[in-house]
């Protein structure tokens, strides 16, 4: 089977070789593109029949040393399902967006590449510090990929969501500083085992620190007005990206540091996700734009699915069981595929009313 450390290889190799594939021809460089997503949604689906088979879960340690001086990253299960659904979800969404990737420069498709692989780094990587460092490329890219709209609603919602990014970034970073000063480590799994390290005041504010700069990235209410204005102002294909690709990986966050969280910690976590499913629904309801409608919508959708884990957790199911599975895998698979169908038939409509979706009819 193919290491899935090429995922990251492929799509850098790509990023780098693309200006100049582009100088032979777009053609040439739009098929690089493309087998570069499909590359890495090969990967990640052989992995995940590979598993379901019954494969061991890989660990993977570059540089031939092991942690922490190496970056870990992990191909198991849940990583293999999550990586696919988002690797076909960027082969889709740039099928999606072929036309406006032709006419753009080549930068367009590059940092398409780097919001997928970052993406992938956030689901299968085990260091806190690294999970930064992929947190930060997939911001990047997508404040940059936001920003080639080049008109006023869509920079105005670039900037902010650039804003919101800085400090989530900002809270995640001086979180993990306090959690390498009272456990020693960076990767996860050692501090999962060293819980008990974790567990005094100090342990408390480096956790919640940690959860806000999450919290953020995931657009609860009432602080997601900046999420509506990208997903109302930017192509539906990029959207797609964000609401379901993004988010998925921001869940999967969640899912590896829960360990980590006290009871205290889950209940609020629950409580902001279940506030926001409620009021993104009521507030969905008043409006007309539909892709507006369809950013509450999906806010909401996430913050169900949040609560419900944290729930869950905090009712001491096991992650892994079965009614976890039943319960939290059924809302993401239908949050994932429904809203990224509904955004992609919002671009193809083109009406920003909903009275003109009759159309459809």
């Amino acid at each position: 089977m193919v290491n899935p450390i090429y995922i990251f290889i492929i799509a850098l190799g790509a990023g780098f070789l693309l200006s100049l594939f582009d100088k032979i021809g777009r053609s040439v460089a739009m098929l690089i593109f493309f087998a570069t997503l499909a590359s890495m949604a090969f990967i990640s689906g052989q992995w995940l029949f590979a598993l379901l088979g019954g494969a061991e879960t890989q660990m993977i340690f570059t540089a031939g040393f092991n942690p922490p001086f190496s970056i870990n990253l992990r191909m198991g299960l849940e990583e293999s399902f999550f990586t696919l659904m988002s690797n076909l979800l960027g082969l889709f969404s740039g099928i999606y967006l072929i036309e406006k990737l032709r006419g753009e420069k080549v930068y367009a498709m590059i940092l398409f590449l780097m919001m997928i692989m970052g993406i992938n780094g956030l689901i299968m990587t085990r260091d806190l510090f690294n999970l930064f460092v992929f947190l930060e490329i997939t911001s990047i890219a997508t404040y940059s990929i936001i920003g080639i709209e080049r008109n006023l609603k869509s920079l105005s919602a670039g900037f902010k969501y650039m804003l919101a990014g800085g400090i989530a970034s900002s809270f995640f970073l001086i979180g993990t500083i306090y959690l390498y000063r009272l456990t020693g480590t960076l990767n996860i799994d050692y501090m999962i085992v060293a819980k008990s390290m974790v567990a005094g005041k100090a342990g408390f504010i480096a956790l919640f620190l940690l959860l806000s700069a999450i919290i953020i990235e995931l657009k609860p209410f009432p602080a997601n007005g900046w999420a509506l204005d990208i997903y109302e102002s930017v192509n539906s294909g990029i959207v797609t990206i964000i609401a379901s690709g993004t988010s998925a990986a921001m869940i999967f966050v969640v899912y590896k540091i829960s360990p980590l969280l006290n009871s205290d910690l889950l209940i609020t976590t629950a409580g902001i996700g279940l506030t926001t499913f409620i009021f993104s629904n009521l507030l969905g309801l008043k409006q007309d734009n539909p892709k507006r409608l369809l950013g509450y919508s999906s806010i909401g959708q996430i913050g169900l699915i949040v609560a419900a884990y944290t729930l869950l957790v905090n009712a001491g199911f096991a992650q892994n069981s079965k009614i976890v599975i039943l319960i939290i895998g059924g809302l993401f698979i239908n949050h994932f595929i429904a809203k990224a169908g509904l955004f992609w038939i919002a671009g193809i409509l083109k009406k920003d009313n909903l009275e003109e979706w009759s159309i459809i009819r």
